[in-house]
């Protein structure tokens, strides 16, 4: 499971260099720190909304048994759409490496 979103966390920052979102990436870049902060912004989102998490890695974070202290609600999540890993693996990509954008717009289609 936890090699699974290192996968697709190495296919967003390709698709960030095809893209031409940034020309370059920049020096070393942790990709397991972008699935932890996805994780944690998978986490944020359910606090928002209420749900399930509040039994789970909410009050304790790991605490669900996912592997890699990864909430097993985010592994169950699909790949695609609102709620999807691509998205939180994008927006934590967007945390983590300094020098994409705040300004302006990301074609999403794409990604």
């Amino acid at each position: 499971d936890y090699r699974q979103l290192v996968v697709e966390a190495i296919l967003v920052l390709i698709l960030i260099v095809d893209y031409n979102v940034v020309p370059y990436l920049g020096g070393v870049i942790k990709v397991e720190s972008i699935v932890d902060a996805a994780n944690q912004i998978f986490l944020e989102d359910q606090r928002k909304l209420n749900e399930d998490t509040k039994f789970c890695c909410l009050e304790k974070p790991g605490h669900c048994g996912g592997s890699g202290g990864i909430c097993v609600l985010f592994y169950d999540s699909a790949p695609s759409g609102t709620f999807g890993t691509i998205s939180y693996l994008v927006r934590a990509a967007c945390r983590v490496i300094d020098n994409i954008p705040t300004e302006g717009e990301i074609d999403c289609n794409i990604m």
